[in-house]
């Protein structure tokens, strides 16, 4: 084979001879955006703390995770003219439990469901891999919905006002699913952070592929209960990416080789709400807003890669943020450092699309988000032929000052 050949075909044969950047693109838009999205924050369940597994020698290795859900509104407010993004979030009632087993890991550890890695002391001083075993949620509706689940992550240690946090943000594959969640596949994807040896606090974005849209709530979700928030010197902001046709560039290597995507993504306020005793049982409505932003980056993700699951990154991130009259209010540079690809077939849609998950730490900002710090993380879903994504993130931002904080009543719905 000549040096320069394509390892892999980059225009796949498609029906009659359609040009697969542009067959069915608008179907399978419509499709990889029906989806069920659930917004929660965990609280420490008294009847069942979360207790710390330590080694022999006394180091710790894990913990015992036997956290309480609850139902997490993310309310932005509509910027106006000279200020940022603001937002208002309530944690409401108790809807859920999770059980999982979390446990650092070696970085060349090759996790898989019910394979314990070796002990690993938890090192809060640096960055390292680990895996959350037998993963177990369980909704507290009538149809005792629930899944159980994988995943894998990465700690990432950062200075907050000059005191040490240790972010944690993983990736979660749903294995099994019950209840109303029986036969969807679905991500889970966690932004938080720990205080050794037992304490958390962590926001979940579930997102289910829904394509006949049993999830989809037909009337208004009840209001939230809100109670104290665990920890209300945090913030959570939500945005859904979207990608115009003439925005995105494949990026190919001299022999031919998909390295993956230059895109540009406008970002649009979202407001994700769900209810687990309506009478049709669980159910979830997303509303979209205004645009108020943009993301640019590189994707290093080959959709032609055979394997059912593959990592993926992104570099040269940014992420710029404006009022309602267009001005640049501020901005800041994000990469996704820990992601993963899942190969999904979904009906309708002429090849298979891609669920993505990530994180990422935020780095240097301007303007509003000068001196911010957290992490970002990603859940969404890619078509690559015909090429076209639905992209859900969520930032979360220490906020001690208040800079990102909006009253309920300023939402913008």
């Amino acid at each position: 084979m000549p040096a320069t050949a394509p390892v892999f075909p980059l225009r796949p044969a498609f029906p009659n001879g359609d040009d697969p950047e542009t067959f069915q693109i608008d179907a399978v838009n419509s499709l990889i955006r029906k989806a069920a999205y659930f917004t929660i924050f965990t609280v420490p369940d008294a009847s069942r703390p979360n207790v710390p597994i330590f080694s022999p020698d006394g180091q710790m290795i894990g913990v015992e995770v036997n956290e309480e859900l609850h139902r997490f509104d993310i309310r932005s407010a509509m910027p106006q003219p000279g200020e940022g993004i603001r937002v208002s979030n309530q944690v409401g009632e108790p809807i859920a439990n999770v059980h999982i087993r979390w446990m650092p890991c070696p970085d060349d550890f090759e996790g898989a469901p019910g394979k314990t890695p070796p002990p690993t002391p938890l090192d809060p001083t640096r960055s390292q891999r680990f895996i959350m075993l037998d993963g177990s949620m369980r909704f507290r509706d009538r149809d005792e919905s629930g899944f159980l689940a994988f995943g894998a992550g990465r700690t990432l240690p950062m200075l907050v006002d000059g005191a040490p946090q240790l972010g944690i943000g993983s990736v979660i594959e749903t294995l099994e699913g019950f209840g109303k969640l029986r036969g969807l596949e679905g991500t889970n994807i966690v932004n938080g952070y720990i205080n050794p040896p037992n304490g958390l606090v962590l926001s979940f974005m579930l997102r289910f592929s829904d394509p006949c849209q049993r999830l989809l709530a037909s009337r208004e979700i009840s209001p939230i209960e809100p109670i104290q928030h665990p920890a209300p010197e945090t913030v959570i902001l939500a945005f859904l990416g979207e990608t115009d046709r003439d925005t995105g560039t494949l990026n190919l290597s001299p022999d031919g080789r998909v390295l993956g995507y230059s895109l540009v993504e406008r970002l649009r306020l979202v407001h994700i709400s769900f209810d687990t005793q309506t009478r049709h049982g669980m159910r979830s409505s997303l509303i979209e807003g205004p645009v108020v932003g943009s993301f640019c980056y590189t994707s290093h993700f080959n959709p032609l890669d055979p394997r059912p699951l593959f990592p993926i990154y992104t570099t040269r991130g940014s992420l710029q943020f404006f009022d309602s009259q267009g001005r640049v209010t501020g901005g800041i540079h994000v990469n996704i450092e820990e992601g993963r690809a899942f190969r999904t077939e979904l009906p309708g849609v002429p090849m298979p699309v891609f669920r993505l998950g990530g994180l990422g730490p935020l780095g240097a900002g301007f303007g509003q988000f000068a001196g911010a710090t957290g992490m970002m993380t990603l859940n969404a879903c890619v078509s690559a032929f015909p090429p076209t994504r639905s992209s859900m993130y969520e930032l979360r931002i220490n906020d001690r000052d208040g800079r990102f904080r909006a009253s309920f009543r300023d939402a913008w719905m």
